[in-house]
């Protein structure tokens, strides 16, 4: 018998973003809706690109299935997962979405103004770099952290102004000390995203305990997928499988 096919169809670009961050690139997905399937239970996923209805057949597994709760469904890992398999779902992503995009305009007269302030903020003293993190600017404080790296790190993460994208795109770094580490995990408005939960759980420098807290935050749909997913750390994976007997 055939394993049973599902459409992954998101709306538009932005929402096959989303399925990407949330759930591909860790390598699953959440099934809402579905009924009937059986644990360990095979299926091809075929995701349709929004922008010109290309599609990619990802083979999986129902690892988790949700009976009951406020949404039904099956969570399921993808076989064979990989790091090329992530990069060949997010090329997917990437070149189908840039097909039938506009053509790219002229250069205007605010590249000139951008090179400008790359070149503003190289030139800053240490105080001024603190004022940038503190500030208002998501994209200055993108350039800065990109100019000055840990130098400003603890600045931008006292800043209650840090978007979640930030935050993720800071607590994927290996080399952030675990004190800042801590400082991310302390913040239970941070690890209401699933983004950031999934960016900490990928750091090899995070500890058991911070691990645990992490964990203990996931849906059940995605903590059921954690032990099967080769982008989560050893520690990552034993610590689910050992904490929640998964």
């Amino acid at each position: 018998m055939a394993p049973r096919t599902f459409r992954l169809e998101p709306e538009d670009l932005a929402e096959l973003q989303r399925e990407f961050d949330d759930h591909l690139r860790s390598g699953g997905s959440f099934l809402a809706g579905v009924t009937g399937m059986q644990e360990n239970e095979e299926c091809t996923l075929v995701l349709v690109h929004p922008v010109d209805a290309a599609t990619m057949s990802l083979a999986a597994r129902a690892v988790w299935i949700a009976t009951d709760g406020p949404q039904l469904g099956v969570g399921v890992t993808l076989l064979d997962f990989s790091a090329d398999l992530r990069e060949a779902i997010r090329r997917f992503i990437v070149d189908h979405g840039a097909e039938t995009a506009p053509p790219a305009e002229p250069p205007s007269e605010s590249a000139p103004k951008q090179a400008s302030r790359h070149d503003r903020l190289r030139q800053l003293s240490t105080t001024e770099q603190l004022k940038i993190a503190r500030g208002t600017d998501s994209s200055d404080r993108l350039i800065l952290e990109r100019i000055y790296g840990k130098s400003v790190w603890p600045a931008l993460l006292n800043n209650p102004r840090l978007t979640v994208p930030e935050v993720a795109r800071l607590a994927r770094k290996a080399n952030m000390p675990r004190p800042l580490l801590e400082l991310i995990v302390a913040n239970g408005g941070w690890l209401q995203s699933g983004q950031v939960r999934r960016a900490l759980l990928s750091n090899p420098r995070l500890t058991t305990e911070m691990i645990v807290k992490v964990l203990r935050l996931m849906p059940k749909h995605e903590l059921k997928l954690v032990p099967s997913q080769t982008t989560y750390p050893t520690a990552v994976r034993n610590t689910a499988r050992r904490l929640f007997k998964i």
